[in-house]
């Protein structure tokens, strides 16, 4: 079967343009916007009421969700004696009940908290969102170096491809590991768990897989086209009458002089 180099690289290009489009529609799911959906809390409040034992405090976010819910980025004091603020912010979603003359909602119903109070589970949540970013710039370059390879071969290519491999290898893992990870360390509703998030991952982890085999097509391309232009040159200097030394294990080739 003849090696045909510029099929395999519009191959492995479309392949990653393919990851790159997952890896863009996983990035406006809400579920990577946000934290993900809190467990249920039964009970109605103001929006600076006390909820769950803690009061709210320094709202950074207040918008209107299409549907239909209003959504809040707090800090909580979990603590009322010691007035302990925690660092990590957490999400409330709430039910707009009454609105005020001007449209806006003056009181809120709390229809779910999470007080994410364990400073692990933040950086675990943080470490989502850059994974998710790393994952898109992976797959940028990954695109590039294949783009660049299409008509070429040089070691920096092939080198390019490996480290691309590697990495979206590396990102595939550990996407897997951290969605395990985050259903264990919250309580999530499972159908709302198996719903957004799930998507979000699971098109990450598919963009992340396609780039592994774009990477993987790449190398071979890389290194079949340098193995056959090391062999040009070789059968280039064979039949200019330049007699070099064959490697060991080769089988130089016939030229016309040696007829």
């Amino acid at each position: 079967m003849k090696f045909r180099k510029r099929t395999l690289s519009a191959v492995a290009g479309v392949i990653a343009l393919v990851a790159m489009i997952l890896t863009v529609v996983s990035l406006p799911l809400r579920a990577w916007l946000t934290y993900p959906p809190p467990i249920e809390f039964e009970g109605g409040s103001n929006a600076n009421s006390l909820v769950n034992g803690g009061t709210f405090s320094n709202v950074t976010q207040f918008y209107y969700e299409t549907l239909g819910l209003w959504q809040a980025d707090i800090q909580v004091v979990i603590d009322l004696e010691e007035q302990v603020t925690k660092p990590c912010t957490v999400v409330v979603i709430g039910d707009c009940r009454i609105l005020d003359p001007n449209g806006q909602c003056g009181t809120v119903f709390i229809k779910a908290v999470d007080m994410l109070v364990d400073e692990s589970t933040c950086r675990i949540f943080r470490a989502t969102r850059g994974l998710t970013i790393a994952s898109l710039l992976v797959t940028v370059i990954s695109f590039l170096f294949f783009a660049i390879s299409i008509g070429r071969s040089s070691p920096s290519n092939s080198l390019g491809a490996g480290v691309s491999m590697v990495v979206a290898s590396v990102l595939a893992f550990t996407s897997v590991i951290m969605w395990a990870t985050l259903k264990n360390v919250t309580n999530f509703r499972q159908d709302t768990f198996d719903g957004t998030l799930s998507t979000g991952f699971g098109l990450l982890v598919g963009a992340c897989m396609l780039a592994f085999i774009s990477a993987t097509i790449a190398i071979v391309i890389a290194e079949k086209g340098k193995s056959q232009q090391k062999q040009n040159e070789y059968t280039l200097m064979w039949e200019d009458g330049d007699d070099p030394e064959p490697e060991p294990g080769s089988i130089p080739p016939v030229s016309q002089k040696s007829q």
